[in-house]
């Protein structure tokens, strides 16, 4: 491969990482006992379409737990991590549908373990839906259950966000700017000066 080759192919390569998007869909849960769940999940555009993925194909999920409209808990994978729930994580969501997969154990692929291990078991605050129904967990302990015939987690796409391209533009040309009529008249006479005091001085 010639170096010209190798310098396209770089080009192209850079370009279309530039233009990698974010596809973002909020999500929400609303248990009993007044307890609610709000939440992000973000992953690359070029997975939209392509069925179920999974928490290896996700960019993050970030999730806040609610009881009565007041906030008691709030993790992201971004921003927290996994903590000791690590080996349970564990995300499906069909990109076709729109929504994540329910129905199976918590543990499965049509389950789901978000900072929880079956909902008993969360560094703060955690949500789980397993094979009977959906709950969130706080400090340990699993709330809001509701059975699965009732089951609430909803997503909703909120945003395609595109990585900013890298765009060339040309430097930036001097436009000259017309000297007015009036300073036209100014050079004159200043012109005028110096002719007169050349001759008097001769």
């Amino acid at each position: 491969m010639g170096m010209r080759t190798f310098l396209a192919t770089l080009a192209l390569g850079t370009l279309a990482a530039t233009t990698a998007q974010a596809v973002d869909y909020k999500f929400g849960f609303t248990g009993s006992g007044g307890f609610e769940l709000a939440g992000v999940l973000s992953f690359d555009d070029a997975l939209q379409g392509t069925g179920i993925i999974d928490e290896t194909q996700i960019d993050d999920l970030s999730i806040e737990v609610f009881q009565n409209g007041v906030s008691i808990g709030a993790r992201s994978l971004s921003g927290d991590g996994l903590g000791s729930t690590a080996p349970f994580f564990n995300v499906n969501f069909d990109t076709v549908a729109e929504q994540f997969a329910v129905g199976g154990p918590s543990f499965s692929e049509t389950g789901q373990n978000f900072f929880s291990n079956a909902g008993n078991d969360c560094d703060t605050v955690g949500f789980s839906s397993g094979s009977v129904g959906q709950g969130v967990c706080v400090n340990g302990v699993f709330e809001g259950f509701v059975d699965l015939a009732s089951a609430t987690l909803t997503a909703e796409l909120v945003s395609v966000t595109p990585t900013p391209p890298l765009v060339v533009r040309p430097a930036p040309v001097a436009t000259p700017v017309p000297l007015p009529a009036s300073g036209l008249l100014l050079l004159a006479g200043i012109g005028g000066l110096v002719a007169m005091r050349r001759k008097r001085s001769a």
